[in-house]
């Protein structure tokens, strides 16, 4: 009799052993990163932190200084609605009048014009405007017809003609008969009330600098309205001299030359 022994089946293995015996082992690839661009990552971030402080330093260490909110003009009394502020970092060289000083400024007289945004300082301002010697503060109501349609400024340098009244109509006049004179300040008029206003007034209200010598003849001949002016050049200007000197030195040239 024949005895059969059953062999056991292999075992039967499962797909995810097959998967693995079937994949190869592959050593894990590794990276490197270039040293290069790490560098200057570095680098942007110490940048960006430097320029940072940097503004950050200049925002926080400044001072308020005052400027003109607008236009103005010399000989005008200072006040509050005159002044806004800018900010300025610290360490740039400036003579503006810091906003702690306000109390320097109010009520104050502009002794120059002050265009809008400038800054103020104690040069631009004074208690009063004060007559330079040898000189004589004389103003001058003019209409359009008496002066250029050209906006004076204090400083400009001006010559003051002698004419004729309208009745009389026009006459030729000697230019040795202009008188040399400075702009001190100036003022635009509305005639029907009275008002100081801005550029296109009825007439406008000029004060000038003349020589002490000549300041009744001018006076007078403002007073009647028969004076003119005309703006010229400094090169040109002999206002610095006095217009009796100036007579005489061009008579001794004339004489001269005969």
């Amino acid at each position: 009799m024949t005895t059969t022994t059953a062999t056991p089946a292999p075992p039967v293995a499962t797909a995810a052993e097959i998967a693995e015996e079937a994949t190869p082992d592959v050593a894990p690839v590794r990276t490197r990163r270039k040293s290069s661009w790490l560098f200057a990552a570095i680098a942007v971030v110490l940048v960006g932190a430097i320029g940072g402080a940097f503004l950050y330093n200049a925002a926080s260490s400044s001072t308020d200084v005052f400027v003109a909110s607008g236009n103005i003009l010399r000989g005008a009394t200072i006040t509050e609605s005159d002044l806004t502020t800018i900010a300025i970092a610290d360490g740039q060289s400036t003579a503006a009048v810091p906003t702690t000083d306000v109390e320097s400024l109010i009520g104050m007289t502009a002794s120059t014009d002050i265009p809008e945004g400038g800054l103020i300082t104690q040069e631009s301002v004074g208690g009063t405007l004060t007559v330079p010697a040898g000189r004589a503060l004389v103003g001058l109501n003019l209409a359009s017809s008496q002066m250029p349609a050209q906006k004076l400024t204090a400083g400009d340098e001006v010559m003051l003609v002698p004419v004729a009244n309208q009745a009389a109509g026009a006459v030729e006049i000697d230019a040795d008969s202009a008188i040399p004179a400075v702009v001190s300040q100036v003022s635009y008029v509305t005639e029907a009330t009275g008002v100081v206003g801005g550029v296109g007034g009825a007439t406008t209200v000029i004060d000038v600098y003349v020589t002490a010598q000549v300041a009744p003849t001018v006076t007078s001949q403002a007073a009647a309205g028969t004076l003119a002016l005309y703006l010229v050049p400094a090169a040109e200007s002999t206002s610095d001299e006095p217009a009796d000197d100036a007579g005489e030195d061009s008579a001794s040239e004339t004489e001269g030359e005969s």
